[in-house]
């Protein structure tokens, strides 16, 4: 599956690579329960702040969602769940950023990637002038050091995943530690808080001395709020 590097002030990023980075589940759209899509479309993160949205069964108990946005307690967690746009795979969304951004395939590792964005640190200051930020905003090209502006990047192979339209994430799966990853943040918040949830596609590059990810704009993202 997803030069020089212009790099501003950087800080390390939290960067999570497994094997099994999410919770996915190798089953077709044909088997998700249509009731997602109709309450939030296709292209889009669901967000539970009350256990992990199953594939087939849609509970909208799990989710309070208005105003376009979900909505969830500090001091909690949250669980995740992306629906890509209709009718495409995470392959297919690779082979169309490859289009744009080629690069040698023995020279490159295809990613699907998650990041996070916040409104406030977690001393209450803005992050932002106004969030969420734009794509410009976000660095399209980082190494293990990216912008302190980010709250999270982490990225995943592709090669397991690339015939499939949706994936999770869940905030207690010991091997991935990604929405652990906010925990302090979350632990922080006061209520009007975001966070801008992003999920995309991308590689790193290999064996050329400078590598580092190359990253699409977002494919889907979510605003979340605390309440």
């Amino acid at each position: 599956m997803k030069g020089d590097l212009k790099m501003r002030k950087t800080v390390s990023v939290f960067v999570v690579s497994f094997p099994m980075l999410f919770t996915f589940l190798s089953m077709t759209l044909a088997d998700l329960d249509p009731a997602y899509i109709k309450a939030f479309g296709y292209g889009s993160i669901c967000v539970s702040g009350n256990g992990y949205p199953q594939f087939a069964t849609y509970d909208p108990t799990q989710f309070d969602f208005h105003d376009g946005k979900f909505f969830i307690q500090a001091k909690t967690q949250f669980d995740l769940r992306v629906f890509l746009p209709e009718g495409k795979t995470y392959g297919d969304l690779m082979t169309d950023f490859l289009r744009r951004k080629p690069h040698a395939k023995d020279n490159r590792t295809d990613k699907v990637i998650w990041r996070i964005f916040a409104s406030h640190d977690q001393k209450g200051n803005k992050i932002y002038a106004h969030f969420p930020p734009s794509p410009e905003e976000m660095l399209s090209e980082l190494s293990y050091f990216t912008s302190p502006k980010e709250l999270c990047f982490s990225p995943l192979d592709e090669m397991d995943v690339s015939g499939w339209k949706t994936s999770g994430v869940t905030w207690s799966d010991d091997k991935t530690h990604l929405l652990m990853l906010c925990s302090n943040w979350i632990n922080a918040a006061q209520p009007g808080w975001q966070l801008y949830i992003v999920h995309t596609v991308g590689y790193i590059t290999l064996y050329e001395g400078n590598d580092h990810y190359v990253v699409d704009a977002p494919i889907c993202k979510v605003l979340v709020e605390i309440k």
